[in-house]
């Protein structure tokens, strides 16, 4: 029994290549190259160029409620406000000049207000005398 199991190895091994449709000598192994490095932590940059537009969550329109020349601006475009910060400061000389040209135009009103009264109690001193027609007394009157 020995033997037989002997002769059918040897027979197997010797129709191998035959089933294998090859030599069944050992051919050398093809092996890919193989570097060896330690390893080591360096820093990733990726840089990636985008372009694009982002909308803003909110947008509101300035408007002063007075005319005038902006002296100070105190917010640029996206910056974040809070309500009442002050934004801008308008050059106050064109309203000192307002100012100035209004209190002349009421100082002319008060001298033309004093001037009306003295001619209607003039008109109405001249009416008990029978010395200005009535209509005329009126027309000072309005």
């Amino acid at each position: 029994m020995c033997c037989t199991t002997s002769f059918g190895m040897a027979l197997g091994l010797a129709l191998l290549p035959a089933v294998l449709g090859g030599d069944v000598q050992a051919q050398p192994e093809r092996r890919a190259p193989v570097r060896v490095v330690e390893a080591r932590e360096l820093a990733v940059q990726d840089i990636l160029e985008l372009s694009g537009t982002v909308p803003a969550a909110a947008n509101a329109s300035l408007s002063p409620a007075t005319s005038g020349l902006v002296a100070e601006l105190l917010a640029d475009a996206g910056d974040r406000v809070t309500r009442g910060a002050t934004l801008l400061r308008l050059d106050d000389e064109l309203a000192r000049f307002q100012l100035q040209s209004d209190e002349a135009a009421a100082s002319q009103a008060r001298q033309a207000l004093a001037d009306a009264r003295r001619r209607l109690a003039e008109a109405q001193k001249l009416k008990t005398q029978r010395t200005i027609a009535e209509t005329a007394v009126r027309d000072l009157e309005s």
